[in-house]
């Protein structure tokens, strides 16, 4: 790190550092006792430091056998995804394999773009956030779980700061 306590020339070019991005804000949205979770998804809003607007993900997630992906373990889960109605010719969701030492899934985003609610770009809070993920609720995301986000009466998390966000980060291999 440099005397800013930002990546320095060296790291960056080690691990092939995208450009910093700044601070992005995020809440996410569920019941108290997790009713989306469990059943894979996800909702989040999320704001990055310098935009107009923030995006509303709504994020289907399917486990990897074992951790691992495998070629045996990713077919399994896009056999699964298929099952639940996420394949190729569906455009409104991108699928990307996200692993890290905890835990490797197949992902679904849905990203949707909302304008932010007030000249600081600030994002909504509690009730505003739910009505704002309410409003744009996809609905395979209802269709999965026999509800909607109105029904279901989920709450906002309070606002997380991730700090020092990069745009990419290549994967190095020893060599």
């Amino acid at each position: 790190m440099d005397a800013e306590e930002q990546p320095s020339q060296a790291l960056t070019s080690r691990f092939k550092l995208g450009e910093f991005e700044g601070t992005e804000h995020s809440v996410y949205v569920d019941t108290p006792d997790r009713f989306y979770d469990p059943r894979g998804w996800s909702i989040r809003s999320r704001h990055k430091e310098g935009e107009d607007s923030y995006d509303v993900t709504f994020k289907r997630r399917a486990e990897l056998t074992d951790n691992s992906v495998s070629k045996d373990s990713v077919d399994r889960a896009l056999e699964e995804a298929r099952d639940a109605g996420f394949d190729s010719s569906d455009d409104n969701y991108a699928a990307q394999v996200n692993a890290s030492y905890a835990s490797t899934t197949l992902d679904f985003n849905n990203k949707k773009e909302a304008g932010c609610i007030d000249k600081q770009s600030n994002l909504p809070k509690g009730d505003r956030t739910v009505d704002i993920a309410a409003e744009l609720e996809p609905g395979k995301l209802s269709k999965a779980t026999g509800t909607s986000i109105a029904e279901v009466g989920p709450v906002a998390s309070a606002t997380v700061e991730h700090r020092d966000t990069f745009t990419t980060a290549e994967v190095i291999t020893a060599s």
